[in-house]
């Protein structure tokens, strides 16, 4: 689902293109997103020239935070700064951000606060306004940058959906060589729990988005879609575009090629399974002597 900014307070909202608080304002300002090895480097400074929600930041009951959304991955991620802090700087693999990137910057509490308007609008009559947790007290315009944009990581193909005909904990892949996206499907329940997990790239990539891969090249090997004519940046040419960038030869349904297809999956997916590995290997301590 698509993060959508754009919402409806009870309580005055320090943001753009509202009198809540009169000419007080929000300011953000992102550095370029600095790309470091396997990472981008988010840093954004937040300038408040509001009192009562400045002070709510200082006093550590709310906090300057961006909600990070990337449109070809769907990637969505809240980022945050420290207590009291006016800077976030904050690391994001770099594999979930590919084209169009947003954020959408704001300061949001960090429990439920009664919050003075005695500055805001005269609507509000000066009261206390209750705020629940994780609300924004303030928000500003979208950011907008490019990563990545001149190639398409290999996991940016994958999008999950509802298929309520699946049992549970089973998964299916849709594959249209003409659509964008390779459709990982499962029913609403094993899709709920997956989602749990999603950010557990160990395991993810190890198996689901590993398995749906292999389908995938299958297909792009024996239905000969190495040297097909399909337009646009859609899974097809994605997978193309970097079994060419990494020199890997899966053949056609001729030929055999240099690479069996679960070997090259596992390097367009950066060998996802010395991460589980590693993760899960256990300490010296775990062994015993026999």
């Amino acid at each position: 689902m698509k993060y959508e900014p754009k919402r409806n307070y009870l309580y005055p909202v320090l943001r753009p293109y509202s009198d809540d608080y009169g000419d007080a304002k929000l300011q953000t300002v992102v550095a370029p997103p600095q790309p470091i090895g396997k990472e981008v480097i988010i840093t954004i400074d937040f300038v408040v020239n509001e009192e009562s929600v400045k002070n709510q930041v200082i006093a550590g009951n709310a906090i300057c935070a961006a909600m990070l959304y990337c449109r070809a991955t769907l990637h969505r991620e809240m980022l945050t700064a420290n207590r009291g802090s006016f800077r976030l700087r904050k690391s994001v693999d770099a594999q979930m951000l590919v084209n169009d990137v947003e954020l959408h910057p704001s300061i949001v509490t960090l429990d439920g606060i009664d919050h003075s308007t005695r500055t805001a609008h005269r609507e509000y009559g000066g009261a206390m306004a209750q705020v629940g947790r994780w609300q924004p007290l303030a928000t500003d315009q979208t950011w907008r940058f490019q990563v990545n944009a001149e190639q398409r990581n290999t996991q940016s193909i994958f999008r999950l959906s509802t298929d309520d005909e699946l049992s549970d904990d089973e998964f299916d892949v849709k594959m249209d060589p003409t659509d964008r996206y390779l459709t990982i499907t499962a029913n609403k329940r094993t899709r709920e729990r997956f989602q749990n997990i999603r950010e557990r790239l160990d395991i993810t990539r190890s198996t689901i988005y590993l398995n749906a891969l292999i389908d995938a090249m299958a297909y792009f090997k024996f239905r000969d879609l190495w040297n097909s004519d399909i337009p646009g940046d859609g899974w097809v040419n994605c997978i193309r575009t970097n079994l060419e960038k990494h020199s890997i030869d899966i053949g056609d349904s001729d030929k055999e090629g240099s690479h069996s297809i679960f070997r090259a999956a596992q390097l367009l997916l950066e060998k996802p399974f010395g991460e589980l590995i590693e993760n899960y290997e256990p300490y010296e301590d775990d062994y015993i002597d026999e």
